[in-house]
């Protein structure tokens, strides 16, 4: 059992290390289950400080989304953690918002999907580089997304 200060804590699991991030103070622990004990290790902090909405893993990279208004426009901040280097890189920002946001996997492919139905896949081009390609818009409108899920071949999306 690991007792962390506060609220506001995301959890993501990265080779054999469970990494937690404070959505509203920026700190970031790692530990390894594996050891058997609840040693939690500091790391860099979040290169911002916006409110993380929702973080995901992608081989070793955690990515760290947020909201933010770009011009009047709600936007997806995007950050890549390379868990290896220990190094933040910030990526294109995405069109909406990150409130609401989930993540799900189909096989070996990872997918975002936001609050107003854009569809997003996360690449890597071999090179140690994370790019998102939108696959397609499911719905206008914002709606409040809970989960998703991709079972044969069908996608399950739990909402409002």
């Amino acid at each position: 059992v690991i007792t962390l200060p506060g609220h506001g804590w995301l959890g993501v699991a990265v080779e054999e290390f469970i990494y937690l991030m404070n959505s509203f103070n920026q700190q970031i622990k790692r530990f390894n289950p594996r050891l058997g004990n609840c040693f939690l290790e500091d790391l860099i902090c979040f290169p911002t400080q916006d409110k993380i909405e929702h973080i995901c893993s992608f081989d070793v990279f955690i990515l760290a989304f947020c909201s933010e208004l770009v011009k009047y426009e709600d936007e997806t901040a995007v950050h890549c953690l390379d868990t290896m280097s220990q190094t933040w890189t910030r990526l294109d920002n995405l069109e909406g918002s990150a409130k609401n946001m989930v993540s799900f996997r189909k096989e070996k492919h990872l997918y975002i999907l936001q609050r107003s139905g854009n569809l997003w896949e996360i690449c890597s081009d071999g090179c140690k580089s994370i790019n998102l390609k939108l696959m397609v818009v499911l719905w206008n409108g914002n709606h409040n997304v809970n989960g998703a899920i991709c079972y044969n071949d069908a996608l399950f999306i739990h909402g409002q």
